[in-house]
């Protein structure tokens, strides 16, 4: 495991945001839009405790509603961003509802 030291730009950062940001080990989910037949698969990048952040390999509309589903655990939320970054895409989502299996 590897240090994670914050640089002035991400403190500024977190003290603009309305929740903080917590970074995680990679966790591989599985994710849909509503109301269609679009499926992903991606990673968790980010934490808060209103949303999180995903990596996956395609652009989606801002705006939609999606179901992630991950280790026993199902959330939807609006999708708020979508931006490229590396190849993939990072998308942030506001939850909206959480349950488990």
């Amino acid at each position: 495991m590897t240090d994670q030291v914050a640089t002035p730009a991400d403190t500024e950062t977190q003290l603009n945001r309305r929740e903080a940001r917590l970074p995680c080990n990679p966790t591989g989910v599985h994710a849909y839009i509503k109301g269609s037949d679009r499926h992903f698969t991606g990673k968790i990048v980010e934490v808060s405790r209103t949303g999180i952040q995903l990596q996956i390999d395609e652009a989606v509309p801002v705006g939609s509603v999606m179901t992630v589903e991950f280790g026993g655990t199902v959330l939807t939320g609006d999708i708020r961003h979508c931006q490229p970054r590396d190849g993939r895409f990072t998308i942030g989502i506001q939850t909206a509802d959480v349950w488990y299996r």
